[in-house]
Formats: structure tokens, sequence, C-alpha cells
């Protein structure tokens, strides 16, 4: 169990920004283990990678097992998977270009 990370960004005030500025974020999800992945504001608003990137805390009504940390971000529709899967989502940057 989860949510998108365009809900959480939302629910923090991301979309009430200008689009002018919107167009110039990017999303920086950081890991505890320093592991970045690194998202457009387009790319997650308005193409398909949006809906499936995943920040997760439960699986099947349990706690995510240890190694994947008490909440990780997953990327479920990147054509190559792995790289933008983090473990132990530590910290979600929005930053300008």
């Amino acid at each position: 169990m989860g949510a998108r990370l365009v809900d959480l960004l939302d629910a923090c005030g991301l979309s009430e920004r200008p689009r002018s500025e919107l167009k110039r974020c990017v999303v920086v999800a950081r890991g505890n283990d320093g592991y970045q992945a690194v998202f457009s504001w387009n790319e997650l608003y308005n193409s398909s990678i949006g809906q499936k990137v995943l920040v997760l805390y439960e699986k099947n009504g349990k706690a995510l097992d240890a190694h994947l940390g008490a909440i990780c971000l997953i990327s479920a529709n990147d054509a190559r998977l792995g790289p933008r899967h983090l473990r132990g989502l530590s910290q979600v940057a929005v930053r300008m270009l």
C-alpha cells in the first residue's frame, strides 16, 4: 500500500505554482544510502510514467521487508526496471532548473 508520488506532491501544493515554474521543476527522491532518482515535472504529470511512480509503505497489509526500509519508491512504468527504485526513501525535493 502507498500513494502516487504526484498525489503527495499535489498535497504539498506543487500544482499551485505557476505553470512557467512547473515546466522547470525536477523532483529528486533520495534513499538512505544516498541513491537518487530524478523525475521532470513534465514526465510525472504529462506521461504514463507519473501514474506509476509509487511511494510504498506496506505490502499485503504488512510492513515492507527490512531490506526495502520503512518507505520505498518505485517507478513501475519505466521501460527498464530498477534504476529508479529506491529503498529507504528519506527525502523528496523539488528543484527549479
